[in-house]
């Protein structure tokens, strides 16, 4: 049975899409500008070879805002995504293999932030015939559009690190939090990004034992905290995206962009 989505949901459930995906990824989606969080997503999908393609509409842009789609196309490609362009798109639908999103929020920020979104998520597992008929739909959009010149993913590779000494097992919820510390220096020191209390990667996730316990009573991934987990700066993050811009350009959770 598909599921009402308020703007908070959908954003929540976009990026729960991401995250959940064992197979393939398609967006369909009118503008290619994504927000950090979900480049965050898209890097971290990417990390585990899942086919990720997104379809956009083949506009005109102006000079400054062409500067700005290529960066955006470099980033994507990077994180292993085949972009596809096609004329006339306005629908947004977000799918993986085992569910599908229609709504009516792009995947800026700004949507995110200041919008009034609705949508519905439909799973295949409870609505197998109409989790079918989207992407029939989307297979349709799909055959109308065209390569991107960008559409060639460039494989990913992750920085080689020394051989490190055993560490204590990862609890499954970490997320994000257990990503970065494999892959960030080993004596890099991290913050609460709700307290700003220094944490060890043995917590498993970017909360302090006490701000996680408050966390989980809803377990909302994108509420806004307060500090980066990496700098300790006040910064407007999330449990989905702990880090602030500034630390997300320089990380880029260790790809090599």
């Amino acid at each position: 049975m598909a599921r009402i989505l308020d703007t908070q949901n959908c954003s929540a459930e976009i990026s729960n899409l991401l995250n959940g995906a064992e197979k393939e990824i398609i967006f369909v989606t009118p503008y290619l500008k994504i927000s950090p969080s979900f480049q965050g997503h898209f890097v971290f999908a990417g990390s585990k070879n899942i086919s990720m393609t997104i379809i956009y509409r083949d506009d005109n842009p102006a000079e400054k805002e062409l500067e700005r789609l290529n960066e955006e196309k470099k980033l994507l490609k990077n994180s292993n995504v085949k972009l596809r362009k096609t004329k006339n798109l306005h629908a947004k639908c977000y799918m993986n293999e085992s569910a599908a999103i229609l709504t009516s929020m792009n995947l800026y920020q700004f949507s995110q932030e200041n919008n009034y979104e609705l949508g519905i998520l439909v799973k295949k597992g409870e609505d197998e015939e109409l989790y079918n008929q989207i992407r029939q739909e989307i297979q349709k959009i799909y055959s109308l559009s065209q390569p991107d010149e960008y559409s060639t993913p460039k494989k990913v590779t992750i920085e080689k690190k020394a051989p490190a000494k055993a560490a204590p097992p990862e609890k499954s919820e970490g997320g994000f939090f257990s990503f970065i510390t494999k892959i960030l220096s080993p004596d890099t020191r991290y913050y609460c990004i709700r307290c700003r209390q220094k944490i060890s990667e043995t917590d498993g996730h970017s909360l302090c034992g006490n701000c996680y316990r408050e966390w989980s009573r809803y377990k909302n991934s994108n509420y806004t905290e307060k500090y980066c987990l990496i700098c300790g700066e006040k910064a407007n993050t999330t449990y989905n995206r702990p880090l602030c811009d500034e630390c997300f350009k320089t990380q880029r959770y260790g790809y090599n962009f």
